[in-house]
């Protein structure tokens, strides 16, 4: 028998070589990790420059005591109005710097500017706090008490409803309106005890009391001339009464003019006019108080 004899047609093939899988590339780098570059922070507040290097920060030295006490006043008084208007630094003089400055370089000049140096601000105008010697508060106190139980009592009829919404929109057109002609007194109207009912509800009554007192007694003083004093006090204690109820408000009206403290508040508008009226009586008491004033004013 031949070889391979009964096996008809037998053909031998080799095997074909098989075709690579897709990404099979991939898979043998695949559990290798890449290496990366060890970074090292050089602090959280550090700068840098483009080269690369660390930059030092320039530090404010320390302030002494009485530089301190110098920015803590300048703090305590405000900016004055040029002074914010321009976003500057206030120095605190009166005048500051910077209206100093503006000052100077108007002069001969025709350009139309305020000079004056502006502060706005309720505290930095106070007339009261003097440094004078005034009774302790506790006698100032009673002294409050004993004339709040008393009332002052008004020839006329309040041509307006005791509310604060009746009584802000009827005194802003007598302010306006020019030809209207009075048929009552705003002295009497803040000096007696309407003005606390107007402005207790709205504001805190101390204020309205505050204001009743400051009110009456300035007009007293005026027109007594501080001779006579009232009932049995002395002229001397009725001015330290009328004295520390007007710092009192001057430095409140300070915080509740603040923007902050106006938006916080809830009924903005009952808000607004309450103090509208406040201002108002403060503004009567304070005409009162200028030494200038030597004829009498129809209000």
């Amino acid at each position: 028998m031949e070889p391979f004899e009964g096996v008809s047609d037998l053909s031998i093939s080799t095997p074909r070589p098989q075709k690579r899988k897709r990404g099979s590339q991939h898979t043998t780098t695949k559990g290798i990790s890449k290496k990366r570059p060890n970074i090292q922070s050089s602090g959280a507040f550090s700068c840098f420059s483009l080269g690369g290097d660390d930059v030092d920060i320039p530090r404010r030295s320390k302030f002494n005591d009485a530089r301190k006490e110098e920015v803590r006043g300048i703090r305590r008084r405000g900016a004055c109005l040029r002074c914010r208007l321009l976003k500057r630094a206030c120095s605190g003089e009166d005048p500051c710097k910077t209206c100093l400055a503006a000052a100077r370089a108007a002069a001969g000049s025709r350009a139309l500017m305020w000079m004056e140096c502006i502060r706005p601000s309720f505290q930095v105008m106070n007339i009261f706090d003097r440094g004078t010697k005034h009774p302790d508060l506790g006698h100032i106190q009673r002294i409050m008490d004993d004339l709040l139980n008393d009332d002052v009592s008004l020839d006329f009829h309040i041509p307006f409803a005791l509310n604060v919404d009746a009584a802000s929109a009827h005194l802003a057109s007598w302010l306006t309106d020019d030809e209207s002609r009075s048929t009552f007194s705003v002295v009497g109207v803040f000096s007696c005890s309407t003005n606390t009912n107007l402005l207790e509800n709205a504001l805190d009554p101390t204020l309205a009391k505050d204001l009743r007192l400051f009110v009456h007694l300035t007009t007293h003083l005026y027109t007594t001339d501080m001779q006579g004093g009232y009932r049995e006090y002395s002229d001397e204690e009725i001015q330290a009464v009328r004295d520390f109820v007007g710092q009192r408000l001057l430095l409140t009206l300070d915080v509740l003019l603040r923007p902050s403290e106006l938006e916080a508040t809830v009924e903005k508008l009952g808000k607004l006019k309450a103090l509208f009226l406040l201002i108002l009586g403060t503004t009567v008491g304070m005409r009162y108080t200028c030494p200038e004033v030597s004829q009498p004013h129809p209000l």
